[in-house]
Parts: C-alpha cells; structure tokens; sequence
C-alpha cells in the first residue's frame, strides 16, 4: 500500500506559489499597477506550465487514491461533487462581482469533471498516455471551437467567452491522463525522493496539503490588499 508522498506534496506546493505568485501579477495588472502582457511570452508559458503542473498532479493524485482506498470509486465522486459545489459558488461570486469576466468553467470546474471522467482511466497505464496525448492533439489538428456547439462549450467546442479563468476538457483533461499514467508507471520512483529532505520543505508541503483552500482564500486577499492599498495609499 502506498501512503502519502511527501515529493507529490512538494510538487504541489511549488505548483501553488506559481499560481499565487501569476495571479498576484493578473491583480496588478487588473488594478492599473503595472502593463504586463501576461498570457503571451514568457508569463505565458509560466501560466500554460502552472496549470500543467496542477493537472499532472490531479492525475498522481487518483492514482494514489486508488492504491490506497478500498472505497476508491465513491471516494472520487464524493470528491467531485464536493468541488462541483464549490466551482458553482465560484461561478456565482465572480458573477456578482465581475460580470463581465465571471468563471463559468475554470480549473476547479475542469478538476471537478475530470475526477469522474477519470475513474475507467485510474488503474490504466497505455490507456490513460493515449488517451491522454489524444486529447491534447486534438484541438491542434482540428478547429473545435468553430464547432459553435454552445451546450459543449466546457469541452473546448464553441469560442470562449470572456472569463478570468477557462480551462476546457479538450486539451487539458489530457494532462490529467498522463498524470494517471505517470502515477501508475512511477509511483515507486516518486515514493524514493521522499528519502531526500528538500522533499520535506514545511512551506511547500503545506502548500500542496492544503491546496483547495490557499486557491479559495489566496484571491481575495491578494485582491483586497491591492484594492485597500490603491484606495487609502496611492
């Protein structure tokens, strides 16, 4: 049986102060602080790799599960359908707040359908790579989004509209395969850099142990202090 990976953890944390740190820039640049362009260059492909990161490890992650849990199957939904709750409290906010930018299919949406999508995938290995490259091609080799089929916009199959955050099945559900085909091909060699103690770094490691609610909570408060600093400060 396969317990925690300490290397899993600090790959998330590492995954989590990219995110902040991206979103902390997406702040200044919303608030006037600075012009960056941001999903072109170089912070373009730090964002694309940040969100790689995440769903590689979304991947390992149910791979774990499933060596792990007899109940691995009802695990998973109950887990989906926990973030499925909370991407639908994060739709309605951000569309109070932001109507315009409001996130209608965002990472935790995308990580929320791709749990339950994963579940024939967990314990494959060929599978899950092909399957996984396969999503990921598609949308290179074919113009999906001229589809214009709006009720399968989270697919990746109509033009997105405005929004902070869309992350589509197609291609990034791919990701999430290759991270199952990863965690069931190399789990032993992730479990082996637990011998090493930068695998252990308390920041990082709580970083990845409590992802969901530093992703929760890191906004507003990024946002906010910004917003206070540009109203009583400058």
């Amino acid at each position: 049986m396969i317990q925690r990976i300490w290397s899993v953890d600090f790959l998330r944390g590492i995954a989590m102060l990219m995110m902040v740190w991206f979103h902390f820039l997406f702040d200044l640049n919303y608030l006037g602080f600075v012009q960056i362009s941001l999903y072109s260059g170089f912070w373009g492909i730090f964002q694309k790799a940040t969100i790689s990161l995440f769903l590689l490890l979304v991947g390992i992650g149910i791979t774990i599960s499933r060596k792990n849990r007899a109940d691995f199957e009802i695990h998973i939904i109950k887990r989906a359908s926990f973030l499925i709750l909370v991407a639908l409290a994060i739709s309605g906010v951000t569309y109070l707040l932001f109507p315009e930018y409001w996130i209608y299919f965002g990472i935790i949406h995308m990580i929320a359908v791709s749990l339950l999508l994963s579940i024939p995938f967990s314990g494959k290995k060929i599978t899950a790579l092909v399957s996984g490259l396969a999503i990921i091609s598609i949308p290179y080799i074919a113009n999906i989004e001229s589809f214009g089929i709006q009720i399968f916009y989270w697919l990746g199959f109509s033009a997105a509209q405005q929004s902070f955050d869309f992350v589509p099945i197609f291609p990034w559900f791919g990701l999430v395969l290759i991270g199952i085909f990863i965690g069931n091909t190399f789990i032993v060699h992730l479990k082996s850099l637990d011998k090493f103690s930068f695998t252990k770094n308390r920041l990082l490691n709580f970083l990845g142990k409590n992802s969901l609610a530093i992703y929760l909570l890191h906004q507003p408060i990024i946002f906010g202090s910004l917003v206070a600093i540009n109203y009583f400060i400058l």
